[in-house]
């Protein structure tokens, strides 16, 4: 089946092996599309923090096949930089491009607009939230900032406290966050206010990842690994080979599935969840 008509179950098994996906030039952040049964990978080509139009956002069938460049800067008309936190919501394809989130129809990958977050300078973090939201995140100022469905910024919670805010999921208790500076995952409710639940060895926590209730996995750029934590306060290392630099990580809940893209590796590791 051609990529562009791909469908749930379209020709793709359900229990795959582990694999390593290269080609990428800096992956940064990948999700899967259940609506579409695929992965959607951010990947900087060029400087992380310039406008120069050096990006794509890739699309691929779980079996690694008919792997392309979906969206690309320049193309098309779609203005795109430093492609790094992945959002759907609705119809639509939300996408951290340095200051700004830009939009994109989920299904065609046409360019839709895009929203200005106050004060911010290198969004990264993006997750769906209820009342159909998208929160994100901007290590640089310390902030989250909450896009309503009408495009409104609300921020959630500004603070030096936040130590870099990095990946977040978002739940209807509020959102989980792992920081970049100080290597903790914490809960922030609607008010901003932030609760520490665990502390990891290494810091610069990059990416994090929902597997069920009470469990999650964060990944460590400096610490070239994956830990499993819960919320009170469990943390155990997942040893991954070939792992370098993990980014925004994300699961793949039908086939159990963690997606971790490397950013230094050029790849897109993706391992099968440990029960």
């Amino acid at each position: 089946c051609g990529f562009s008509l791909l469908l749930p179950g379209c020709g793709v098994p359900q229990d795959l092996p582990d694999q390593e996906i290269a080609g990428f030039a800096v992956p940064w952040a990948a999700i899967y599309d259940e609506a579409r049964d695929a992965y959607l990978v951010s990947d900087v080509d060029g400087d992380a923090l310039a406008k120069d139009g050096r990006a794509a956002i890739w699309r691929l069938r779980p079996d690694g096949a008919q792997c392309t460049a979906w969206i690309r800067g320049g193309v098309a008309g779609v203005e795109l930089h430093a492609p790094k936190g992945l959002a759907l919501q609705g119809d639509l394809l939300y996408c951290c491009d340095l200051d700004r989130v830009r939009t994109f129809d989920r299904n065609s990958g046409a360019a839709r607009g895009e929203i200005v977050i106050p004060g911010a300078t290198a969004l990264e973090g993006a997750s769906a939230g209820p009342q159909g939201e998208v929160w994100v995140t901007d290590p640089a100022s310390n902030s989250v900032h909450a896009i309503a469905k009408d495009g409104t910024v609300r921020r959630i919670a500004q603070s030096a406290e936040l130590h870099q805010p990095a990946a977040l999921v978002v739940l209807a208790t509020g959102a989980y966050v792992v920081t970049r500076g100080s290597g903790e995952f914490v809960q922030v409710d609607g008010k901003g206010r932030s609760t520490q639940l665990v502390v990891t060895p290494p810091r610069s926590l990059d990416g994090l990842a929902r597997v069920r209730e009470g469990q999650w996995m964060c990944a460590s750029r400096t610490g070239n690994t994956v830990y499993a934590l819960d919320t009170k306060g469990g943390l155990v290392e997942w040893p991954m080979a070939g792992l370098q630099s993990p980014m925004a990580i994300s699961v793949d809940p039908v086939r159990g599935r963690l997606l971790v893209p490397s950013s230094t590796g050029g790849k897109l590791l993706v391992r099968r969840i440990p029960q």
